[in-house]
């Protein structure tokens, strides 16, 4: 069964794993409820590339586990460097194509198992993903249909926690998983999901790390069109296109696709979209459409202490109202807006974290088009919110 020892005789009621409790490679904060070390493997002769395989050889006694992420896995394989012997490997934040999978235990001898879970709720269930498409659930978790979806509840999880994310029920222990809910993509009437698509682009020869995202919609008739960057030394546009028109459907072939040095991931291996967004054509090099350079795009806040909003929101735990966020926003894009324009209107706008009094916050922007302006804000290194604006000319 998925996440279940391959040579254990009978089901578990948990995944074999579970009893262990130190990991070697991953990034930061995954749903693995271990203790991490931070590598990023980027390349043969990368100190993290060495320092991981230093971590790996030191001696400890079995069973020994290779823990990380497919990001990571990626680079880790493609430095071709000999890996000591593990005896599973252990990989979550994303699902893995079954291709590198296949890869990843053909070097090292060992199954490969995936985590599925998030923060709210963490881990939730496993697979085998060499083995199959199906998740297991873990231990007393259950899965309901809800009218947006399906939620968690049971065992570990506290009170019922809805699921961002596509899921089809095989039966009451098994599902499968789609994607999430936001990276749902229709165009021409023509529907696929955001994590396909990555998976296709990234088991492309020659690719090294790429992502496909959607631009904030035009506020007209003009079709939006995906948008894909690149790592791809190998390839040329002309190249890199045939190889994609061969594995999806045309409608999904980005435009524009943009070939990057390097993807601005950030510490825990994301890719803030504000980045992204300043990656596309007229985004980049030594002004914005609004004249501004980029390093200038960041405006800066400490959220005080007495801020009016706190008492009361909550009693005990004050946490600053989303509005404020917002309006703090926005007030603090003034002067990175084109000439003659203003901010019209708020579209998609997410909030991942709480932020309370003293917060030292920082407001990135980048233009997302010529009618509208994204934005992410960040406490640290932890991205609080992130949304957009609409923006036309001044009436």
């Amino acid at each position: 069964m998925p996440g279940q020892n391959p040579n254990a005789s009978a089901p578990a009621a948990e995944p074999w794993w579970a009893r262990f409790r130190r990991s070697t490679c991953t990034a930061s904060n995954p749903p693995y409820s271990s203790a991490c070390t931070v590598v990023v493997p980027a390349g043969p002769d990368a100190p993290s590339t060495r320092r991981t395989l230093v971590q790996l050889s030191k001696p400890s006694p079995p069973p020994r586990a290779l823990v990380t992420t497919p990001f990571h896995l990626r680079a880790l394989l493609d430095a071709g460097l000999p890996l000591p012997p593990v005896d599973f490997l252990l990989s979550a934040t994303a699902p893995l194509s079954e291709d590198l999978a296949t890869r990843a235990e053909a070097v090292c001898g060992a199954p490969l198992l995936e985590i599925y879970g998030c923060t709210e709720t963490g881990q939730l269930a496993s697979r085998r993903s060499t083995q199959t498409r199906v998740w297991q659930l873990l231990g007393d978790v259950t899965l309901c249909a809800t009218e947006t979806g399906h939620a968690a509840r049971g065992g570990h999880v506290e009170g019922t926690v809805p699921i961002n994310d596509v899921i089809e029920l095989v039966d009451e222990r098994h599902f499968l998983l789609h994607g999430r809910n936001a990276d749902q993509v229709n165009i021409a009437g023509k529907r696929t999901s955001l994590a396909y698509l990555n998976q296709q682009l990234l088991e492309v020869s020659g690719v090294i790390d790429g992502v496909f995202f959607m631009p904030d919609a035009e506020p007209d008739d003009h079709a939006t069109r995906l948008c894909a960057c690149v790592v791809a030394p190998e390839h040329t546009r002309q190249s890199l296109l045939a190889a994609l028109r061969s594995r999806i459907d045309t409608a999904f072939l980005p435009r524009p696709l943009v070939f990057v040095e390097r993807l601005p991931r950030n510490s825990a291996s994301k890719l803030p979209r504000a980045d992204l967004l300043a990656l596309l054509p007229g985004a980049t090099g030594s002004t914005d459409t609004a004249g501004t350079p980029p390093h200038n795009r960041e405006r800066s806040w400490t959220v005080p202490a007495e801020h009016p909003a706190f008492p009361g929101h909550f009693p005990g735990r004050p946490i600053l109202p989303g509005v404020v966020l917002i309006d703090q926003a926005t007030y603090l894009a003034d002067g990175l807006l084109p000439t003659g324009c203003t901010i019209r209107g708020l579209g998609n706008t997410k909030f991942f974290e709480p932020v309370g009094p003293g917060t030292h916050l920082i407001f990135r922007y980048a233009p997302a088009s010529t009618k509208a302006l994204a934005f992410e804000v960040h406490a640290s290194d932890r991205l609080v919110a992130s949304g957009s604006f609409a923006i036309g000319p001044q009436t």
